[in-house]
């Protein structure tokens, strides 16, 4: 919700911006190099942050879960150049989404068009609210992959012999 109400903003005031979303694969190489942050994510914090004005406007901010773990973040390039009408932050959104799982929203100061970056595709011209549904369905599908990847851990383990308990003691965890 925060992202996406965030990209309106700064779309609707054509500032860009470079937003990741972690998923599975850890990006601390980049967020190492980046002004950790570790904030409560809101609107007004990443709008803030790609302010012309902010040192840490160029850079891209690395979201995990609920935080803004760090700002002003260098992402690599993609080779693949994409159409023309596309900068600098479309070609690092690709290049990330090449080599991980991130979901990356990036906001074009040119045009003010907010596109979605994954697995190496992008989507453009997205409103908040098709921005949102798009990164909704996302959550929810790693959501239930999750949900599976525990179930599958649980009851594989459920299957294991437990130890038996005597005089009626509960084991200690």
């Amino acid at each position: 919700r925060h992202v996406a109400g965030a990209a309106a903003e700064l779309s609707s005031r054509r500032i860009g911006a470079l937003m990741v979303l972690r998923r599975d694969v850890g990006l601390d190489e980049y967020a190492e190099h980046a002004v950790r942050l570790d904030a409560l994510i809101s609107d007004q914090l990443l709008v803030a942050i790609f302010q012309k004005t902010s040192p840490l406007h160029d850079g891209a901010v690395i979201i995990e879960g609920d935080r803004v773990v760090a700002a002003g973040a260098v992402l690599p390039l993609t080779f693949e150049a994409p159409s023309s009408g596309y900068g600098t932050r479309h070609r690092a959104a690709l290049g990330l989404s090449e080599v991980s799982d991130a979901v990356v929203v990036v906001v074009s100061e040119e045009t003010g068009n907010i596109s979605l970056v994954r697995e190496g595709r992008m989507s453009t011209e997205l409103d908040e609210r098709s921005l949102y549904n798009a990164l909704f369905r996302l959550t929810l599908i790693r959501h239930r992959r999750r949900q599976r990847q525990w179930k599958s851990l649980f009851s594989s383990s459920s299957r294991s012999k437990s130890l038996p308990v005597q005089n009626n003691e509960t084991p200690e965890p």
